[in-house]
């Protein structure tokens, strides 16, 4: 799954607002793919999840006891995410296949690389959407446009 954040040059005016607001305007990309991604990683990684409990293997635990070693199968809790809510993490591969990269002047691409990401942001025939990318693009867009005209004003003054 892939995010781009572009800022799209369309009209005369693109070929006058001179080197500084370009600058400026490829910063806001930059730092909208940054934020983007951050905020996706927050959202898993953070906040109340309210799905089920249940137990997963979480690995082996060495045990002695009379002279023999043994390896017990060791357990631990998961809360799920219910729907419309962040995945929960639990193995973080999906925070850790998150990222960001700086395409070209004025465009980004946030990435998710984990093969499942697809599914848990818009669900599955047997899983409602666990949203993280779509509330994280809308949350920065506000930021984004802003940081997006104040260089088109500084540019025209």
């Amino acid at each position: 799954m892939r995010v781009d954040m572009t800022f799209h040059r369309t009209g005369p005016s693109f070929t006058q607002i001179g080197d500084k607001a370009s600058a400026m305007l490829d910063i806001a990309v930059r730092k909208s793919t940054l934020s983007v991604e951050r905020r996706a990683k927050v959202a898993i990684q953070t906040g109340a999840k309210t799905g089920t409990v249940y137990r997963v293997q979480s690995g082996f635990k060495r045990s002695s006891s009379g002279g023999s070693v043994q390896y017990v199968r060791s357990y631990k809790s998961h809360q799920a995410s219910a729907p419309g809510e962040a995945p929960a993490t639990d193995t973080g591969n999906l925070v850790n296949s998150i990222s960001n990269r700086h395409v070209k002047l004025w465009e980004g691409e946030v990435r998710v690389s984990a093969d499942y990401s697809y599914v848990l942001e818009f669900g599955g025939v047997h899983m409602a959407p666990r949203p993280f990318m779509a509330p994280a693009v809308a949350d920065e867009f506000p930021e984004f446009v802003g940081a997006c005209n104040s260089a088109m004003r500084q540019a025209a003054s």
